[in-house]
This record gives structure tokens, sequence and C-alpha cells, in this order.
């Protein structure tokens, strides 16, 4: 029949170019998660600078309310310069421990970007569903009409019934129906989308389609090689771990002093003694340290940044266990969706393909009921769209597979 031919002919089209690629661009490059982030890590990138710097200068002066007489006459002000000197290595774990967290801060970057990806990739497949099935719908709304036209031919040449033509509208208004949701859906998706991307939510986005190749299920020991190298959140927790080391080593320095230099000048006027040196300005240099004898406040801040230590580490082995099985888990799916899709492909919808070819010339020489002809093209109908379900359940579960793994696609440079 030749309805059925152009149904099939339709299906074994593949659509246009997809543009996820240009979309996930989109988003890695406007998407305000993203960049709220990227500023995010830009001010902890700016802290190291800060901490591991010297505090600043002392400067001040002093008049004294009261002259103080010297033999060399009254000395009326007096200037000083001071500079706090951090017992050595200090400065630097400062630095050292502002600089862990802002590396923790840049691998949280591509942990959003992950998640926004990973959300645009859903979204997008979903997107793709909903094209295809509208496609897979109208084809099979013309299929009912034609099943519609054979009733009423049957009906009129007084072999068929009127319930026959009533059923096959029904199975028409079934699709109409199905249309409208599916419309509905593919607006609300189309918003979404582009709310991800921070453009217009009406932008339209067309051309879209499935990958041409199926992902391929990689070894769990690769995937989890990949996952502890790229992994963004395992990688920001080992920056913490950094961090927190160079807390403990800090909190060791502190049983140390600082050191404190000082330069002093006082101004003096000429007084009534006849000596060389009448008027003779006055200078001198002050080194001092600070005592830390407060033994328990020290000890305890070494307690404390141990423990901050200890926790940074059981949060690190927590996150890699989890990760661990989440990266099972997904592969798991995977491989099972992938099983589902060969099903489809080669079993399920080839057979109700043929029922529904043979059960329609049934139809048509009297041998098949029209009750099965609804049923054949029901079934076919719903396999159909099951059948790439699967499929975009097959590369949405790619996506979140990759998330967990931490593959980011890099943007392209213009």
């Amino acid at each position: 029949m030749r309805t059925i031919a152009l149904f099939i002919l339709l299906f074994a089209a593949t659509a246009g170019a997809a543009p996820l690629d240009e979309l996930i661009a989109i988003a890695l490059r406007d998407n305000p998660q993203i960049q709220a982030a990227r500023q995010a890590a830009s001010a902890a990138a700016a802290v190291p600078a800060q901490a591991s710097s010297f505090d600043d200068p002392q400067a001040g002066v002093a008049w004294y309310l009261s002259e103080v007489e010297t033999r060399v006459g009254p000395q009326e002000q007096r200037l000083f310069l001071s500079q706090k000197l951090p017992f050595w290595g200090k400065r630097g774990l400062r630095g050292a421990h502002a600089g862990g967290l802002a590396r923790a801060a840049g691998a949280t970057v591509r942990d959003v970007a992950l998640a926004v990806v990973t959300e645009v990739k859903e979204r997008y497949y979903d997107l793709v569903y909903v094209e295809e099935s509208i496609r897979i719908t109208e084809a099979d709304r013309a299929l009912v009409k034609d099943i519609v036209a054979a009733a009423l031919a049957h009906y009129g040449a007084g072999h068929g019934q009127q319930r026959d033509v009533l059923r096959a509208q029904v199975a028409l208004s079934r699709d109409t129906d199905r249309l409208l949701t599916l419309r509905a859906q593919r607006a609300t998706l189309t918003a979404i989308l582009n709310e991800l991307l921070a453009r217009d939510k009406q932008t339209p986005i067309d051309g879209v389609a499935l990958p041409a190749a199926l992902p391929v299920v990689e070894t769990m020991d690769g995937l989890r090689d990949e996952m502890v190298a790229t992994r963004p959140r395992l990688a920001a927790l080992t920056r913490r771990i950094e961090a927190a080391r160079a807390v403990v080593d800090l909190a060791r320095k502190q049983y140390y002093p600082d050191l404190t230099a000082r330069f002093d000048y006082t101004l003096t006027s000429e007084g009534p003694l006849p000596v060389a040196d009448n008027g003779t300005d006055s200078y001198w240099a002050t080194l001092s340290i600070n005592l830390p004898i407060w033994r328990k406040r020290l000890d305890a801040g070494v307690s404390e940044a141990r423990a901050r230590l200890a926790e940074a580490e059981a949060v690190y082995r927590d996150e890699l266990e989890r990760a661990e099985r989440e990266l099972a888990d997904l592969r798991f799916r995977l491989t099972t969706s992938l099983e589902q899709v060969a099903l489809f492909d080669t079993g399920l919808v080839p057979q109700a393909e043929q029922a529904l070819r043979a059960t329609m010339d049934g139809y048509r020489t009297g041998q098949a009921e029209f009750l099965n002809l609804l049923d054949a093209e029901r079934d076919w109908l719903d396999l159909k769209l099951a059948a790439f379900r699967a499929k975009a359940d097959l590369f949405q579960e790619q996506a979140r597979l990759d998330q967990a793994v931490g593959r980011l696609p890099e943007p392209k440079k213009d």
C-alpha cells in the first residue's frame, strides 16, 4: 500500500545536521550560572596575592605637648615608620591556603558548566524526541486517513460496518490530540533550552537530530581512571585538601614570633647652650617581636587545623566512593539502553511493521478484521515511538555518564 510505504520511508530518513555543538558553545559562553561561577573564581584568584602580602607599614607623627629639654635643645616632634615582618614561611602558607581555595573555585566552574551542558543535552534530546514524535504522528495520521477511506469503502460496498468507520475516526482524533500535546511540549522545551542559553525564549531551534553513531560502552577501569583525573568535584576537593594542609603548617608557624622593625626620627630645636651639636635631630631604629606564650590558644589552633584537614580528606573519600557507585550505575544503564535500542531496531519494530502490512492487505481482501487492523496500526505507532524514546534515552544516559566522568567540551574559539 502506497501510504504504508511512504510511512516507512519517512522514518528511514534522517534529520538535518544537529545544532547541539552550537547550543553547547552558546551555553558555555552565555549561561548566567556559568558566568557567576567564573566571576566567583576570578574573585578567589585575586585573594592569594592579598593573603601573602605584607601588612601595611605604619607611619605617624607625635607632638610633645610639653617640650623635652635636652643638652642640644628642646625636642618638639617625633616621626616614626614601622613594618611588621611575619616569621619566615607564614606569608607563603597564607598564599598557599588562598591559592588552594582559588583552584577549588576554578574546578567548581567546570562542575557548574558540566551540569549546564548536561541539562542542555538532556533537554535537546527530549526536543529531538518530540520533533520525531510529531513526524511519526503526522505520518500515522495520514495512514489512519487511508484506513478511514478503506473502512468507508467497505461500508459503502456492504462488506463493513459503520462502527468500523467510527473507530477509525476515533483513531484519527487520537492522533490530532497527540499532536496538540506534542507541539505544546515542543514550545516548552524550546523555552527551557533558550533559557539555558540566556536568549529569548521564543528563539526557534531547528534541525535537531540524534547523533548518527551510537555510544560505545567503555571499560569500568578506564572510566574510573578518567573520572579521578577529570571530575571537577574531586579536583575541587583535592584543592581544598591542599589548602587545609597549608593551614595546618601555618598553625604550627604561629609558635614562632613575628618581627617588627621601626625607625624613629625626633625633631630638635636649637637650645640656649653653646654646644657644637646644638639643634641636632636624633634618630634610632627598633626591632621588636611578639611573644607567643599562650600555648593553649596555639595548641587549639593546630588541633582545629588538623581536624579541618581530616574533614576535607573524609569528604574526598566519600565523594570518590559515591562517584564510583554513580559511574557503575550509569555504565550499566547505558549498556541496558543499548540492548533495548537493538531489540527495537532488529526485532520489535520490524515485526510490527510486517504485521501492519499483512493486516492491511488482509483487510483489503476481507481476510482480516477491522479491529485487528487498528490494533496493528496502534502497536506499530506505539513501538515506533517507544523505539525512538529508547534511543533518545540512550544519548541522555551518555550525557549523564560524561558528566559523571567530567568530560566537558571546550568552547570553540572565534
